[in-house]
C-alpha cells in the first residue's frame, strides 16, 4: 500500500510551482507548504524509501518540532502530498476540459485522460503513449472505484 501510494503522488506531471498551495487539511502557512514541497521533491527525486522525516528535515532547515505541529508522521505527509496532486490534476482537467464546445466532448476528454492515462495532454494536442506515472493514477483511481480519485 505504501509503494502503491508513492506511485500515485508521483503519477501527474504536475510541479509545486505551477499553481497556487492547496488546502492539505492541515494550517494552510508557509511552513506546511514548504514541508509539503520537500516530500513532493523528495517523493519525486527518490521514491517513498526517500521520504523521510530526516530527509524532509534536512532539506527545509526546520526543526522536528515544526513538522509535527502540521503532521503526525509520514504517512499523513504523504496523503498530503496526494492530496495536493489530486487537486491540482482536478484543476487542470477543469480548465482544459472548459475549452471544449460541449459536455460530451468535455466528459470524453476527462474519461480519457483519467482512464489511458493521458495526464498532462491537451485536447487540442496529439495524444501520446500514456507514461508509467499517469498510467499508476489511472490504476489506482479504477481500483478505488471512483472516477476522478476524489
Amino acid at each position: 500500500m505504501r509503494k502503491r501510494l508513492s506511485d500515485i503522488a508521483m503519477a501527474t506531471r504536475f510541479s509545486l510551482a505551477e499553481a497556487p498551495p492547496e488546502s492539505t487539511g492541515t494550517p494552510d502557512d508557509a511552513r506546511t507548504r514548504e514541508i509539503v514541497a520537500a516530500a513532493y521533491a523528495l517523493l519525486e527525486e527518490e521514491g517513498l524509501e526517500g521520504l523521510t522525516i530526516r530527509a524532509v528535515l534536512a532539506r527545509t532547515g526546520l526543526a522536528r518540532r515544526a513538522l509535527y505541529e502540521r503532521f503526525a508522521g509520514k504517512d499523513d505527509l504523504v496523503l498530503a502530498v496526494f492530496e495536493q496532486t489530486l487537486k491540482r490534476a482536478a484543476a487542470w482537467f477543469a480548465a482544459e476540459a472548459a475549452r471544449l464546445p460541449g459536455p460530451m466532448e468535455q466528459l470524453r476528454f476527462i474519461v480519457t485522460g483519467i482512464v489511458l492515462g493521458r495526464m498532462g495532454v491537451a485536447p487540442d494536442q496529439d495524444p501520446v503513449p500514456s507514461d508509467r506515472r499517469s498510467a499508476a493514477l489511472s490504476r489506482a483511481c479504477s481500483e478505488a472505484g471512483s472516477p476522478r480519485g476524489s
